[in-house]
């Protein structure tokens, strides 16, 4: 297999990559994780890969977690060339020369059957929604978010048990799990409803609750039947607008009532509209190839909502990096600007190029910049869409 992978647009600057990419556990979460699925690559070879061990490293070179089906032979070959496109282009190429598909869910790069990983996203947003019109206390229970980690040779069967047993519900049919073993796995960190669905999806299985939201048993997957809808203003040209959704979003349904466009779809279709009617394409690289080079580069990211950012976990394992370039960069990936008076950090006794070790999970923006100023001995702060970095 011969490879050759321009990665322009990773966590850290060049200068430290080599730190970052021994630590190959990084797992990006959030905007950070979308970000990386529009990140430009170029030069990219497979010559008769093995489907299983070949994504697994382009996904662990990209720092993205990843999982394929247990339904998919993992020794399948494939041959690849890929120049000038996404990371997540490469992935959605790959699945279907294996004939496989591709979804995104919960910050994981997920490869299985091609049906059922193109209603993946939507059956997680389902039953997420189900969970929440349940008794407030089985809300929250199936509300709580947590990573699913497992060793080598885990039973799937006794995988869902032990995460039935933690949470204080029950699960019937599991007699439906039929026997399998599992090599080593993790996810980013999941609702409870969205754990349970991983794992019980790959077995053709869905779930519904009892009304108390403490019991769930477990049903046949209908692909049919998986849908969301989502009502947009027809601008006074509903019908126009329709036309236009139509050739964009093929695979939707619209019904035009009451001044409203009600479009009937999956959520990766969906979450394409924009307010303004417009449909934003599924990856976006804006900058051309510069002069002398062989590879695009990403435009920064537009600043988030602070909404947005509340919403963002960040997840980031043991790496040694100077802490005001590994600020910096996170800052950069999350679309925030930094403020930093570096003079004045060095007179205040801080060594700003001094390479620290630094690790943390599961954390807010807030908690990652926090945790990080005080291991640098430093006060970072986030005001807005600014980090403010002081002695």
């Amino acid at each position: 297999m011969k490879r050759k992978i321009v990665f322009l647009s990773t966590l850290i600057a060049a200068s430290m990559a080599s730190s970052l990419l021994a630590q190959s556990s990084t797992h990006l979460t959030g905007q950070l994780f979308q970000a990386q699925l529009s990140a430009p690559i170029s030069g990219t070879t497979y010559n008769e890969a093995v489907s299983g061990t070949a994504l697994a490293r382009f996904a662990q070179a990209n720092s993205l977690g990843f999982w394929l089906d247990r339904r998919c032979p993992s020794d399948k070959m494939f041959s690849l060339t890929a120049d000038n496109i996404c990371v997540g282009e490469f992935f959605d190429k790959a699945a279907e020369q294996l004939d496989w598909g591709v979804s995104y869910p919960s910050g994981l790069v997920y490869v299985g059957p091609k049906q059922y990983a193109t209603i993946l996203r939507t059956l997680f947003m389902l039953r997420g929604e189900d969970a929440r019109k349940l008794p407030p206390d089985a809300a929250k229970i199936w509300a709580k978010h947590k990573n699913l980690q497992w060793e080598e040779g885990t039973n799937p069967k006794k995988l869902l048990e032990s995460i039935a047993d933690e949470a204080g519900v029950q699960i019937y049919g599991l007699d439906k799990i039929h026997h399998d073993i599992w090599g080593a796995g993790w996810t980013p960190s999941m609702s409870l409803s969205n754990r349970v669905q991983f794992i019980v999806g790959q077995f053709g299985y869905t779930f519904k609750f009892d009304s108390t939201g403490l019991k769930i048993a477990l049903i046949p997957i209908k692909p049919e039947s998986v849908a969301t809808v989502r009502s947009m203003p027809d601008g006074g040209q509903a019908q126009q607008r329709i036309e236009s959704w139509k050739q964009a979003m093929p695979r939707c349904q619209f019904i035009a009532k009451n001044g409203k466009v009600y479009v009937r779809g999956l959520v990766e279709d969906l979450e394409r509209l924009l307010p303004n009617g417009d449909v934003k394409p599924v990856y976006v690289v804006k900058s051309a190839p510069q002069p002398g080079t062989n590879y695009r580069v990403v435009s920064k990211q537009p600043a988030p909502s602070i909404a947005d950012l509340d919403k963002q976990r960040l997840t980031l394992p043991k790496v040694s990096v100077p802490p005001i370039i590994l600020a910096k960069k996170i800052a950069e990936r999350l679309g925030l600007q930094v403020e930093v008076n570096e003079e004045q950090l060095r007179a205040a006794g801080m060594a700003t190029e001094k390479v620290i070790e630094f690790e943390i999970q599961d954390a807010t923006v807030d908690q990652f910049f926090e945790a990080l100023g005080q291991k640098a001995g430093c006060k970072m702060t986030r005001q807005g869409n600014k980090i403010i970095i002081t002695p």
